[in-house]
């Protein structure tokens, strides 16, 4: 195991940063830097999975059940590892996020795919609860406005 370093971290941040608003390849090319330099960044492996759900890579859960290993509670390996049950497992997803929430209580996005997960998962009375609860931390959220526009 590599001792964390000021590089590697400032690598793992670099990777997340990408995988947020960068192209997947630089994205993927950071997270893999930051753990060559130290395989213990649970952001890394987490930007790592972030990429791969959008490359429909089955190698994403198992990048985060290791930064959630490495950091049980990582809001953004979390968010991800919910994200990546879209379309897979609408429970484990919901149940997730909902983890997330308890972490991360004022994220209006968090919300907006609990809501999401719920309309999917055809549980329309608690996606309406949700999206209502969602507006009420920011009125100005498009996805869950429009969600709530169409379920009423």
């Amino acid at each position: 195991m590599k001792r964390e370093s000021p590089s590697s971290k400032a690598n793992s941040s670099d990777a997340v940063g990408v995988a947020l608003f960068g192209h997947p390849s630089s994205a993927k090319a950071a997270a893999e830097r930051a753990l060559s330099l130290d395989e213990t960044l649970a952001e890394a492996h987490a930007a790592l999975g972030h990429v791969q759900i959008h490359k429909l890579d089955p190698a994403a859960e198992r990048e985060f059940q290791r930064a959630l290993e490495l950091n049980p509670n990582s809001v953004s390996a979390m968010f991800w590892y919910g994200e990546y049950f879209m379309g897979r497992d609408y429970t484990k997803g919901i149940a997730v996020l909902r983890r997330v929430q308890e972490l991360d209580p004022l994220s209006p996005i968090t919300g907006s795919f609990v809501v999401a997960l719920l309309v999917y998962a055809r549980q329309p009375e608690q996606a309406l609860a949700e999206a209502r609860k969602t507006l009420e931390l920011d009125q100005t959220n498009p996805f869950s406005r429009g969600m709530l526009a169409n379920m009423i």
